[in-house]
């Protein structure tokens, strides 16, 4: 319970709590070694631990910005031509990464933000323009 509490008032980090966690579980005997760190060995777990990483290398580097701007600079002379950029984009950047989440928020809606802003749709009155059709397509 320790652990939780330190995590949640920002003490350590969450990464720092799981193994503390771990290791006293098994230094106390609350917890086989191999009970323990079964959690670990699930291939599943390490696969979105990869997609998760893979996923911020894309954002730190701007790789996935880089594909959707040059996508959207060989298609987008009309609105229509611009939200099928913007699928394209997505499909492009997933078997790379496999978070919806991470492609969404992280790459194509500041993208998508940016392309309301130049085509004059902003919240309020113009938010319609195109702003909704690319949200929806996004």
């Amino acid at each position: 319970m320790a652990c939780f509490l330190q995590a949640k008032l920002g003490i350590i980090q969450i990464v720092a709590v799981a193994f503390f966690g771990v290791t006293v579980a098994i230094l106390t005997n609350v917890m086989k070694p191999s009970e323990a760190l079964s959690g670990y060995a699930s291939t599943t777990i390490w696969l979105i631990v990869c997609a998760f990483m893979i996923a911020r290398g894309f954002i730190k580097t701007g790789l996935g910005k880089r594909i959707a701007y040059k996508i959207i600079s060989m298609l987008g002379d009309s609105t229509l031509k611009l939200g099928y950029s913007i699928v394209i984009s997505d499909a492009v950047i997933s078997p790379a990464m496999p978070s919806s989440g991470a492609r969404a928020g992280g790459i194509l809606f500041p993208i998508v933000k940016s392309l309301s802003s130049a085509l004059g749709s902003e919240q309020g009155e113009t938010r319609k323009k195109a702003g909704a059709f690319f949200m929806q397509t996004l």
